[in-house]
């Protein structure tokens, strides 16, 4: 019964761990927005500044990418190893994206590109929030009630 619970709530947890994601993500690119934009910060001073006041999944982002631009020969490569396994693949893609052209363009260019992913992001925000409604539940509940039936079963 322990067992089968802790599968559904894992699996429950994974829903909103996703959704936490994505809305750590949006804050942080829009605290990048701002350090590009109003402070003209380079890019490796925005990374200590998002490390320091971003939290969770981001937070751990934009340490590996500060303990990774130390040796930037597989940059690029490695951005989505970074990510974790929490998001989804076009979450992946959008995250990769923006971060692979920050620090290429003027500042000015650079916010559109921060506030058009941004507004992807959020998109996938709302869904994730709508699957962590709809599935994240149902996934805790679902392993509960397996652990009851098979404990039932084994008496």
């Amino acid at each position: 019964m322990v067992s089968c619970s802790a599968i559904g709530i894992s699996a429950g947890r994974h829903y909103k761990q996703r959704t936490d994601g994505i809305r750590s993500f949006i804050d942080a690119f829009r605290l990048a927005k701002a350090e590009i934009v109003f402070k003209n910060l380079p890019l490796a001073d925005v990374y200590k500044e998002l490390e320091s006041q971003c939290s969770g999944m981001a937070k751990d982002f934009f340490k590996k990418i500060r303990q990774k631009a130390q040796n930037p020969k597989s940059f690029t490569e490695d951005l989505g190893d970074m990510l974790g396994s929490d998001l989804k693949e076009p979450e992946r893609a959008e995250i990769t994206n923006i971060m692979s052209v920050m620090g290429r363009y003027d500042s000015t260019n650079q916010a559109e590109l921060i506030d058009k992913s941004i507004l992807r992001l959020e998109e996938y925000y709302k869904q994730a929030q709508e699957e962590l409604a709809k599935n994240g539940k149902l996934s805790s509940a679902f392993g509960v009630t397996c652990g009851i039936v098979i404990a039932v079963l084994l008496l």
